[in-house]
């Protein structure tokens, strides 16, 4: 089964040492919006730069599922704009709950997001969830955008605010396939 999980809330730190962040126009205090395509039925996986892909075993602690970052920040316009470097890529699609914990990871080592904090049973009623946007920009330097976020709505529909179009399952777990 399919849901979309949005969180909102304050960036409440910034490190730009690759500066697109101001080129960006982000601040502390701006709100951040992202959007998790979740699937429990699927396995968590990693691909490598050469196209072999790694599943998530589940353990005594941690139970891994497919996750896929379909909306986040303003960063995102910029990796198009960031230099290409012959550093390998990791992509993440991946979440994990443990009784105590919940984690998505989703992007790739050039632009990721990461978000976590008390398992998903004590949601909404839990404390502030922690956000954490990495990106990487020339001469492989890292700006990272920390933010304290909220579970804003839990959905089997992704409807995206900026664009009325309404994206299938399969368009979203297709990259994977790439």
């Amino acid at each position: 089964m399919i849901t979309y999980y949005t969180f909102e809330g304050p960036i409440i730190s910034l490190d730009d040492r690759s500066g697109l962040l101001m080129h960006a126009g982000i601040n502390v205090n701006d709100n951040v919006r992202y959007t998790f395509l979740v699937n429990r039925e699927l396995e968590g996986t990693r691909i490598e730069d050469n196209g072999s892909r790694h599943t998530y075993d589940n353990d005594r602690l941690r139970v891994y599922f497919f996750a896929n970052l379909i909306s986040c920040s303003r960063i995102e316009a910029l990796i198009e704009d960031a230099p290409h470097s012959n550093t390998p890529v990791v992509t993440y699609y991946r979440g994990f709950e443990s009784n105590k914990r919940f984690d998505l990871l989703s992007g790739s080592s050039k632009h990721y997001v990461n978000i976590w904090g008390v398992s998903i049973n004590d949601w909404p009623y839990g404390p502030t969830l922690h956000g954490l946007e990495c990106v990487n920009g020339k001469n492989s330097k890292r700006s990272v955008v920390s933010s304290k976020l909220s579970l804003t709505s839990i959905s089997d529909r992704y409807s995206n605010p900026f664009d009325s179009e309404v994206l299938s399952s399969k368009e979203i777990i297709h990259p994977l396939h790439h």
